[in-house]
Order: structure tokens, then C-alpha cells, then sequence
């Protein structure tokens, strides 16, 4: 079922339609979705909104997940945005960085930069290969340094 919505990425998740995917390459049309899924799709975001980059042809709204193999064989983005930001900086810092958490924080003043675009880079595919749309990366790299920091301080890994 394909549906148009409004302008400017305004592409709200919904109780029948939950799961919110960016069409990276490609149209949704027939063959480039899976074949029992109903959904909705939105217009690309405005230049300079959140998603703009990765939902080139519009936001798909899902009324179920997609597996892994279904968001990578037709080439979809998870959109990370709200509560999804939290469990994702969580993730990265619990599963990549939490060995050497007192060297990132350090790091921090060092290069903030390099810091920033190495989070950025860690949240961009998941370990399955799914690719990700971050709606916030500096509020994604925010919650990552909180997190070091925390892990730093009392050398517990924060909750996910």
C-alpha cells in the first residue's frame, strides 16, 4: 500500500506502521520491497533535516521489523532516532568501546573530531550489515561520552 505524506521528512511512526526505514537506492515499487509487507511511504526529508542524506527516495513506514537479510538485500536504513539514539550509544559503548573507556574520554580532548567521526562511523551498519540512518550524531555522540564517562568513573558498563 503506498501512501504519500508530508512534506519535509515529517514521517511519524504510528501504531500500524511502527518500524521507520530511509529508501536509500531505490523507489519503493514492486520487486523492491519485500513482497508480504504492508506499508507506507513518505516524501524525502527537507534538505537539512534529520534523514535527508540516507532517505533519498522517501521513508518507508513498516507495519512490522525487517529481518536483517531483508533491510540489506533491499538496501534499507534503519532510521535511529529518540529511545533508538539511547539503546544504540549504549550498544557502542558496551560492545566497542567499554575495554578502554578511560583512553576514549582522554582521547576527548585530544581530537574531538576524529573522536566524533569515529562514533559516527561505528553506528553507520550494524553487526549483521544493516545499514543506519542517525537523525542526531551530535545527541548520538553526546550519549556515547556520557556513557564512557560513566564506565570510566565507576568501571560499570551502562545498562541497555
Amino acid at each position: 500500500m503506498l501512501c504519500s505524506g508530508t512534506p519535509g521528512g515529517g514521517a511519524p511512526q504510528t501504531e500500524d506502521y511502527p518500524f521507520r526505514y530511509a529508501l536509500v537506492n531505490r523507489p519503493a515499487a514492486y520487486g523492491c520491497l519485500p513482497g508480504d509487507l504492508r506499508y507506507k511511504v513518505q516524501p524525502r526529508p527537507d534538505r537539512g533535516q534529520p534523514h535527508y542524506e540516507m532517505a533519498r527516495h522517501g521513508v518507508l513506514l513498516a507495519a512490522r521489523k525487517l529481518t536483517s537479510e531483508e533491510a540489506v538485500s533491499f538496501e534499507l536504513a534503519e532510521m535511529i532516532d529518540g529511545a533508538a539514539l539511547a539503546e544504540l550509544a549504549a550498544s557502542i559503548v558496551n560492545e566497542r568501546m567499554v575495554e578502554h573507556a578511560s583512553e576514549y574520554v582522554e582521547s576527548l580532548q585530544d581530537d574531538a573530531a576524529m573522536f566524533s567521526r569515529g562514533v559516527l562511523q561505528a553506528a553507520e551498519r550494524s553487526d549483521s550489515g544493516v545499514m543506519r540512518s542517525v537523525g542526531d550524531g551530535a545527541q548520538l555522540v553526546a550519549l556515547v561520552v556520557e556513557g564512557l564517562r560513566r564506565v570510566a568513573s565507576t568501571g560499570r558498563t551502562q545498562a541497555n
